[in-house]
């Protein structure tokens, strides 16, 4: 699989060519291309991801892909298994279930919290923010591969003004985007309408309506990828 323009990003700023970066670069280059491809479905859960294949199609020696795909064991989102390589972490629906039910007790608390500060908020950043999900919607719906990058929950994050709970989320959610990304592309136009609740409820100050459609958007998902949910 050929690197697409579209798909590396950028090191060292504008006009930076990858054999001019440090070798350590090399590494987050060549993991947030991986990450990306896992989040998108390109490499589904299950799938091994190949050394050898990545040294081929990026001229990298062993050393910046071997840490390229440690990170990603590291994240949660691929595993290391004696004699079989790295594969795309797989969960059971059991194990799905059990980390949306951990996810949704801090987007809950996150949700709370946001919209007690919504006093704060900017609205114009609140209102650009529908105009992103509407796009990134519509890619998924038409069956684009463009990566939703978990804008809205990330918003609601930064509103709530609690690092804590931020450092939290990114420690320990990024396997759940596999699975939402996975949801949206079966059933997308069920849980639009409930981001955009979401984020109306917060501006609004509406603390129990904020929580209770982060919860409607959990079940939701597990819903789409057809997991049965006490939600």
């Amino acid at each position: 699989m050929p690197v697409r323009k579209s798909e590396a990003p950028e090191i060292g700023g504008q006009g930076a060519s990858l054999s001019a970066t440090p070798s350590f670069s090399r590494t987050a280059w060549l993991a947030d291309i991986l990450r990306e491809r896992i989040l998108k479905g390109i490499y589904k859960p299950g799938d091994r991801i190949v050394e050898i294949a990545l040294q081929r199609e990026f001229d990298f020696s062993n050393g910046p892909v071997r840490e390229a795909l440690h990170q990603l064991v590291a994240e949660g989102i691929a595993e290391r298994a004696p004699w079989r390589g790295v594969r795309v972490a797989q969960l059971t629906a059991a194990e799905i279930a059990d980390l949306f039910h951990l996810r949704l007790a801090l987007l809950e608390y996150a949700a709370e919290l946001a919209a007690r500060n919504n006093s704060s908020i900017d609205r114009k950043e609140a209102l650009q923010l529908k105009k992103v999900l509407r796009t990134a919607l519509f890619g998924v719906k038409s069956g684009s591969l463009q990566l939703m990058n978990g804008e809205l929950l990330q918003w609601v994050l930064k509103v709530a003004g609690n690092k804590p709970l931020q450092d939290t989320w990114n420690r320990t959610m990024l396997r759940t985007r596999v699975y939402v990304y996975a949801a949206m592309l079966r059933t997308g136009a069920k849980s639009e309408p409930i981001q955009y609740r979401i984020i109306d409820a917060i501006l609004a100050g509406d603390v129990e309506t904020a929580r209770n459609t982060v919860r409607e958007l959990t079940r939701q998902t597990l819903i789409d990828l057809g997991i049965e949910t006490s939600i």
